[in-house]
């Protein structure tokens, strides 16, 4: 297995989301080891969290959709592959929709 990695400190990033066009803001943070990659939904009542693993894949057209009760991410293909190299899948994200 490769040594793990993570970031340094976190970022924030705002845009339009790829397929929705609605605005978004994502805040990446490092992550302890073994934590892989976890993706936090705060615009959703109780902050529900999306592990990026494939028993959470609900959908793959037109990219992987992540779903954990009602939580849905769409998008986490560009974000893995975006810090992949950076992270060897050590990251929490945290996102909302604007």
């Amino acid at each position: 297995m490769p040594k793990q990695k993570t970031l340094n400190g976190s970022f924030t990033l705002q845009g339009k989301g790829l397929h929705t066009g609605v605005d978004i803001q994502l805040t990446f943070f490092p992550a302890p080891e073994n934590y892989g990659c976890i993706i936090k939904r705060i615009d959703l009542e109780g902050h529900p969290t999306i592990p990026a693993l494939a028993e959470y894949v609900t959908q793959t057209t037109r990219g992987t959709v992540l779903a954990n009760g009602d939580a849905h991410e769409t998008g986490c293909d560009c974000i893995r592959m975006g810090v992949r190299e950076v992270t060897m899948g050590k990251l929490s994200v945290t996102g909302a929709l604007m």
